[in-house]
């Protein structure tokens, strides 16, 4: 874990996930673990941005929400709705990485982001 939190600390200028908010409190709970200072698990990864590919998706694939806010889709249901089908086969983290790029890049090649 430590080489690829300082990887993306050095390489890293937009972090790009499917709920980035839940990922950057899991990854300062680890960060923490390994015992890194409290300013660095606070200041987390030293990247310009972060894209949020479930909330950029909420407003395409327009499932509804409670009291008029929109839901926001699972990794699966935004690559059904982009893509027409579920990610194959496995589950786990690789596959999600995967499954996550095909939507960065969909998004990307199309001007949503």
């Amino acid at each position: 874990m430590e080489h690829v939190l300082r990887a993306v600390g050095e390489h890293g200028r937009v972090l790009v996930g499917h709920n980035v908010d839940f990922g950057r409190n899991v990854v300062a709970a680890e960060m923490y673990r390994l015992g890194y200072a409290k300013e660095a698990v606070e200041n987390g990864f030293h990247v310009t941005r972060y894209l949020c590919l479930m909330t950029t998706a909420a407003a395409l694939c327009r499932l509804p929400g409670r009291l008029g806010r929109p839901e926001y889709p699972t990794l699966a249901e935004l690559h059904m709705r982009l893509f027409v089908g579920e990610p194959r086969g496995r589950q786990g983290a690789l596959p999600d990485v995967e499954a996550g790029a095909r939507c960065f890049f969909r998004f990307r090649a199309s001007g949503v982001i």
